[in-house]
C-alpha cells in the first residue's frame, strides 16, 4: 500500500475492486483523489463518460438495480453507507466512508444504504439515456443481502419497491 491509495480486488465477486483513499486534512480543509486509472488497470472495458453526484439522508436504501453493459465508480465524500454488490449466488458488503470507492462492472448487482447522511459521487461508463437506460432494479429486500437496518426503518423510493422483479 502506498501512502494514497488501497487498491482491493474481491475474492468473491470478479472485477468488483474496492478502494481507500487517503484523506489529506489541513486547518484549510482537504484534500483527496478521487480516482486514479490505475485502479482499473485489470478491468478491461472500464471507463467513464459521466459523473454524477448523490445526495443523501440517513437510512436512505438506493438500488438494488444491474447494468447489462454500463461500469459503475462509485466514490464516497462525505458520510457512511453500506454497499453491495452480488452476481449469481455471491453477494459482498462492505461500509464505506470518506475516501473509500468501488469499480462495479456490468452485470453486477449493487445498491447502497446510508447509516448516516452521505454523498456519493460516481462516474458511468455510459451517459444516461432515458429511453435506453441500460438498468433493472428489484427490491433491495427481496435477496439475501444482509442490510444492516430492517426494512421498516428505511427510505426506500417508489421505483425500487415497485421494481419489476420485487
Amino acid at each position: 500500500m502506498t501512502d494514497r491509495l488501497l487498491v482491493d480486488v474481491s475474492k468473491i465477486i470478479p472485477d468488483v475492486v474496492w478502494t481507500i483513499h487517503r484523506v489529506n486534512r489541513d486547518e484549510r480543509g482537504s484534500l483527496t483523489e478521487a480516482f486514479r486509472t490505475s485502479e482499473a488497470r485489470e478491468v478491461r472495458g472500464f471507463h467513464i463518460e459521466q459523473v454524477n453526484v448523490s445526495v443523501n439522508e440517513a437510512r436512505v436504501m438506493r438500488g438494488m438495480h444491474v447494468h447489462q453493459h454500463q461500469f459503475d465508480y462509485w466514490y464516497v465524500a462525505d458520510g457512511f453507507m453500506q454497499v453491495a454488490v452480488s452476481k449469481g449466488k455471491a453477494n459482498e458488503t462492505r461500509i464505506l466512508s470518506p475516501g473509500h470507492g468501488v469499480i462495479i462492472p456490468p452485470e453486477t448487482h449493487h445498491g447502497f444504504l446510508t447509516l448516516t447522511p452521505a454523498i456519493l459521487i460516481y462516474g458511468v461508463s455510459r451517459e444516461f439515456d432515458e429511453g435506453m437506460p441500460d438498468e433493472d432494479g428489484y427490491h433491495p429486500y427481496s435477496g439475501t443481502i444482509k442490510w444492516l437496518l430492517e426494512r421498516d426503518s428505511v427510505t426506500i423510493s417508489h421505483r425500487d419497491l415497485t421494481a419489476e422483479n420485487a
